[in-house]
């Protein structure tokens, strides 16, 4: 790859020089080389030139989305969403490629580009909800707090948020609460998740739990002893005096 990027970075020095005209034969050349790395270096080095608009650019990178291997489908994709020119279903698939097939730095990229993607990746919703399960604890930690931003009228993304409220890690259980009260859409799938925060030990999450059940009202009626529970506990805490009252409350 470093072989690569230093070849085309010559080429790119050309074209930044104004030697366009000389370099469009040996571009042509490359583009259409039958080695896909070749390809691959000779479209990401017109992207960079600014050139990402022309379709020859384009449809190389396209084509290379089909790659054999994860790391040139990577490659290309990240190029392709650095076109402004492209499809929104052609940036979806290059979305969904990156969330699926990239390592981490990869999909690092792209949660990076979450709030300039907007609607693309909500299209992509089905692979974030697949990180959802990665062994990864910060694509979990990153997916959820995604989910709620560009699917947050979707219930059943909320519904797999709330599976994270048990993670193994802490931080991913603190993201996934926090996530879960950003979404507007909640159905009583997600109450059961919820209660068991009122169980636990971490009063932040108790609280946030609390808030989340109040927007679901009857459908949480199983959190009603949890919640009477924490009405009768008088042990000191955040928020709490040593009266055993809420602090700032006559």
């Amino acid at each position: 790859m470093i072989r690569r990027y230093l070849t085309f970075g010559v080429l790119l020095a050309a074209i930044w020089a104004g030697a366009e005209e000389d370099l469009a034969a040996q571009m042509n050349v490359a583009l259409n080389s039958p080695n896909p790395l070749v390809r691959l270096g000779a479209a990401e080095s017109l992207v960079e030139a600014g050139r990402a608009s022309e379709a020859r650019v384009t449809s190389t990178l396209v084509s290379l989305l089909d790659h054999d291997r994860a790391p040139t489908r990577c490659d290309a994709a990240l190029a392709v969403l650095r076109c402004e020119n492209q499809s929104e279903s052609t940036s979806v698939r290059a979305v969904e490629i990156l969330l699926r097939d990239g390592d981490l730095p990869a999909r690092t990229e792209v949660f990076k580009m979450i709030e300039a993607l907007g609607p693309i990746v909500r299209a992509a919703q089905p692979a974030l909800m697949e990180l959802l399960k990665s062994s990864e604890c910060l694509d979990r930690y990153r997916a959820a707090l995604a989910l709620s931003s560009v699917a947050f009228d979707n219930s059943d993304a909320a519904y797999a948020v709330s599976s994270l409220v048990a993670d193994a890690h802490p931080a991913v259980q603190v993201n996934a609460s926090v996530a879960l009260s950003r979404f507007e859409m909640l159905d009583h799938r997600v109450a059961p998740a919820v209660t068991s925060l009122l169980n636990g030990t971490n009063r932040f999450l108790g609280l946030n739990a609390c808030g989340i059940i109040g927007r679901l009202g009857p459908e949480a009626s199983e959190a009603v002893p949890s919640l009477q529970r924490l009405l009768d506990d008088r042990s000191p805490g955040p928020g709490k005096d040593r009266g055993g009252g809420a602090a700032g409350v006559a």
